[in-house]
């Protein structure tokens, strides 16, 4: 039994060991509540999940602020200014409520809560810039993409415990000890970004790269960078249709809860560098659910997706004098 409990505390000591460590430093920002979970124009190196960032920002701010007006969507809708969009909707206390890789599922879930919790939708923008969005009905998986648990419903301890897993992923673990030993940093696993954060919006702007843009386009678009943009085919594609049953559910308690609120609201499906274009049934659907009057189609071959300097990059992060100009046409009529 000695010999047991001996080689037992072999493994043991080491995992609580880490499992201290972790704690102590909370490295994914999960356990501890913050002021601020980013420093503006300081790189933080350890990406955050974007979706807990959001919510607790906005349950920490909205005391202060009393938010009435949303953007929701994925990493793309950080770039559709708050500054601009206030400049449509008579200037009210905006909030982006975004998440990386953003799912219907997580839309879904924000807009109930907010229903729920008697917070005022005075107006809203639903960026659904992709099917990939639009097919997604349940809670994401890996640290990045979970929802938080007060949106989801998952337990908490899970939620936990998935951080840590990820934590002690070997990969995880080699590179954040050779950067917190030897300042080394490999992108692949750390952010090097540098962006301009704005904690009462919880908006994100890529001020640096536009100083860069404005200075010399070309130290911005090198050689390897665009090797990485890709050549598209002339011939128009559509994506798959993905808006089935579940997804008519949530839209339908989407369009009801905005009705409730009588939210001027807008859907923008952004336009995305693949060119890919949403299929026409959803779009008729979302026409059918919404009006076609609050539906503003971007996505497919055009002006903006030609042009290569309308994006930060092959993910489609449109720039923000593309988003500024899409929020002119929308809003033009109105």
């Amino acid at each position: 039994m000695k010999k047991f409990f001996f080689k037992l505390s072999l493994v043991l000591i080491p995992i609580f060991f880490v499992l201290f460590f972790y704690i102590l430093i909370d490295p994914f920002k999960v356990i501890y509540k913050y002021d601020s979970y980013y420093e503006s124009n300081k790189q933080s190196y350890i990406v955050l999940n974007r979706d807990f960032v959001s919510f607790e920002t906005f349950i920490n701010n909205y005391p202060k602020y009393k938010y009435d007006s949303f953007i929701f969507g994925n990493s793309r809708s950080q770039f559709y200014k708050i500054n601009t969009w206030k400049k449509y909707i008579n200037n009210r206390p905006c909030f982006h409520f975004d998440a990386f890789a953003e799912s219907l599922y997580g839309i879904y879930v924000k807009i109930k809560y907010l229903n729920s919790n008697n917070i005022k939708i005075a107006n809203a923008l639903l960026v659904l810039d992709c099917a990939y969005l639009l097919e997604r009905v349940t809670n994401s998986s890996g640290r990045l993409y979970l929802k938080h648990p007060e949106l989801s419903g998952q337990n908490k301890l899970d939620f936990q415990f998935e951080n840590f897993n990820a934590f002690l992923s070997l990969d995880f673990l080699i590179l954040f000890w050779q950067h917190t030993i030897m300042g080394r940093v490999t992108p692949k696993i750390l952010d090097t970004n540098l962006f301009a954060y704005d904690l009462p919006t919880n908006e994100v702007r890529w001020d640096f790269f536009e100083s860069v843009l404005a200075a010399s386009p070309e130290q911005y678009y090198t050689k390897e960078k665009m090797q990485t943009f890709l050549k598209r085919d002339p011939v128009q594609k559509y994506s798959l249709a993905v808006i089935k049953s579940d997804q008519i559910k949530m839209l339908e308690e989407i369009k009801k809860i905005l009705v409730l609120n009588n939210t001027n609201y807008k859907i923008i499906i952004s336009p995305v560098y693949d060119q890919f274009k949403l299929n026409k049934n959803d779009i008729d659907k979302l026409n059918e659910i919404f009006g076609k009057e609050h539906v503003c189609d971007f996505s497919g071959i055009n002006n903006i997706s030609d042009n290569y300097f309308n994006f930060y990059d092959t993910q489609s992060h449109p720039r923000p004098h593309v988003t500024d100009f899409i929020l002119e046409q929308i809003y033009k009529n109105d």
